[in-house]
């Protein structure tokens, strides 16, 4: 066999797996954009369902309608997400999700309603005296407080993640691969003597 048979073979065997990771890059692409638009579509749902809520009364954790929001599309899609999406856009997405089941776990506690108002009054009594009290805490209004923000902060990751051109997502996945390739090398060189 000649050098340039030799070649021509390496060549095409490397062409074909070079196609071949892309297409399958293409195809994890299409399906994390179908997996954020569902996410997203459960966030507007969210959204509106606390803005309507907002509209007949000031007590959000205290309507009847609060437990209407919805975390199953991301317990459905969570596996695929994980190993699909980008780090910090999954870090972003499962703070939304967590602080939102901690918020629904909080307004089913007994005796919620008297609670969350004599921390309320404890609170203003710590701000009016200067000083901290016990149970000046209101855990029921920082989650729901801090759910919103994390819901507006897991929607624009979203968007900028969609607006990325295709190839600014193909060299992420990539610097991704590489740091990851990095990082298991890295981890083989250490064990064999045990540090």
């Amino acid at each position: 066999m000649t050098t340039e048979v030799l070649l021509a073979g390496f060549g095409g065997a490397l062409a074909v797996f070079i196609l071949g990771a892309f297409r399958e890059w293409w195809r994890e692409e299409r399906e994390s954009e179908g997996l954020l638009r569902l996410l997203l579509a459960e966030i507007d749902h969210n959204d509106e369902v606390t803005r309507t809520i907002g509209e007949m009364t000031d007590d959000l954790l205290g309507s009847d309608d609060f437990p209407s929001l919805s975390t199953e599309s991301r317990h459905d899609a969570q596996g695929r997400a994980a190993a699909l999406l980008p780090d910090e856009l999954s870090v972003t997405l499962n703070r939304y999700y967590s602080l939102l089941q901690t918020t629904l776990t909080l307004r089913e506690f007994k005796n919620r309603g008297n609670e969350r108002m004599n921390r309320g009054m404890t609170e203003m009594y710590s701000e009016l005296f200067g000083r901290e009290f016990a149970r000046s805490r209101n855990p029921w209004n920082d989650y729901l407080k801090a759910t919103q923000d994390a819901q507006e902060r897991a929607r624009e990751r979203i968007d900028a993640y969609s607006a990325r051109p295709w190839d600014e997502r193909l060299l992420v996945r990539l610097s991704r691969w590489l740091e990851r390739l990095v990082e298991r090398t890295r981890r083989g060189r250490k064990e064999p003597d045990g540090s």
